[in-house]
Parts: C-alpha cells; sequence; structure tokens
C-alpha cells in the first residue's frame, strides 16, 4: 500500500471524531518524500465550536493515530481556531 493510500486509510477512521459535532478531517496535502501529510480541520456548518475537541487534544490524537499505522509520518494539522 503506497503512501498516500495508508494515510487516506487512517483518515476515514479519523474523521467520525470529529464528524458527530459537525466538523470534518480533509486531506490537504502529502509529501511522499519527505513523509510528511497537511490536514485540515473543516469547521463550516459547526453551531458550536466549542463542542469540537480543542485544538491540541485533537493534532495530538490525530497524530498518534497516523503515527501509529504510517511508519515515519509527520503531521501537520490546520485548525482554523489557531488564527
Amino acid at each position: 500500500m503506497t503512501f498516500t493510500a495508508q494515510v487516506e486509510t487512517v483518515l476515514g477512521e479519523l474523521r467520525p471524531l470529529v464528524q458527530g459535532d459537525g466538523a470534518d478531517l480533509e486531506l490537504r496535502g502529502v509529501d511522499e518524500a519527505g513523509r510528511q501529510v497537511t490536514l485540515g480541520l473543516v469547521l463550516s456548518g459547526v453551531e458550536c465550536l466549542e463542542c469540537v475537541m480543542p485544538p491540541d487534544f485533537l493534532h495530538q490524537i490525530v497524530e498518534q493515530a497516523m503515527q501509529d499505522k504510517v511508519q515515519g509520518v509527520h503531521v501537520v494539522l490546520e485548525d482554523p481556531r489557531e488564527r
């Protein structure tokens, strides 16, 4: 399985973590050579921003899940709440 396919599989497992609150996770970029993945938290349609997992906690969970299943991956999570 390719690096990108592995990332997409794990992303599919992670999306329900935020979808229950009306948010979503999307794949924004993959650097196979550098083994870096950029994900984005999508908040359009979210009525309660405080109900979505806090940014630091969400990043920790997403990064750990990716690292557990995709060897050597580095995760960047773009969260609009951090601006």
